[in-house]
């Protein structure tokens, strides 16, 4: 999840989601301070540990049980889940749909070496996850 504008003023943002997002960022710059680099390779595991830092976040808020209980099933599903959804391609593909989603202009997508191609699926993936809503 992205601290974009949207997610944080939405009324459907719980506060403790939001504070919960902010210490899974937080882990990670942990992590890269301590010298963990975001890597491919690694992306699964570091995904994982800061989602873990979510459930330890949770189990402290009043009343956060059941929250602690999805992020510790989330980081179990990060393990468990397919290669390809942490893909480069597929981290490619979802920071375009976040720029589409941002409105970023074609031709700045285009300076960061977006194909047609890509601008035209990630459009169509965003118009469908807005339809799933």
């Amino acid at each position: 999840m992205k601290l974009t504008e949207k997610y944080v003023a939405a009324e459907s943002t719980h506060a403790a989601h939001l504070a919960a997002t902010v210490v899974h960022e937080a882990a990670h710059i942990r992590l890269e301070e301590s010298g963990v680099r975001y890597t491919p390779d690694r992306r699964r595991r570091i995904e994982a540990i800061c989602v873990r830092a979510e459930a330890r976040f949770a189990e402290r808020i009043t009343g956060g049980q059941e929250l602690a209980q999805y992020y510790r099933a989330s980081a179990a599903r990060i393990l468990d889940g397919p290669d390809a959804a942490w893909s480069n391609d597929a981290f490619r593909a979802r920071d375009l749909e976040t720029l589409l989603a941002l409105e970023t202009p074609t031709w700045i997508l285009r300076l960061f070496g977006a194909t047609s191609a890509e601008i035209a699926l990630a459009r169509e993936s965003s118009h469908a996850d807005a339809h799933d809503v």
